[in-house]
C-alpha cells in the first residue's frame, strides 16, 4: 500500500492541469506543489 499521499488529491490535480493549460514549466509546477517533477509527469 502506497503512502497516504500516494493519489493526487483533487485540489492538486486541478491546480497541475490549470498550470499545465498555461504552460507553466513541470519544474515550476513541482516547485509550488512541493513535489519532484517526476511526480508531476506521472501524475498527468
Amino acid at each position: 500500500m502506497g503512502t497516504p499521499d500516494s493519489h493526487p488529491s483533487l485540489d492538486r490535480r486541478e491546480k497541475t492541469a490549470k498550470w499545465l493549460d498555461a504552460k507553466m514549466a513541470i519544474a515550476e509546477i513541482a516547485d509550488r506543489l512541493g513535489r519532484d517533477a517526476a511526480t508531476i509527469y506521472r501524475d498527468n
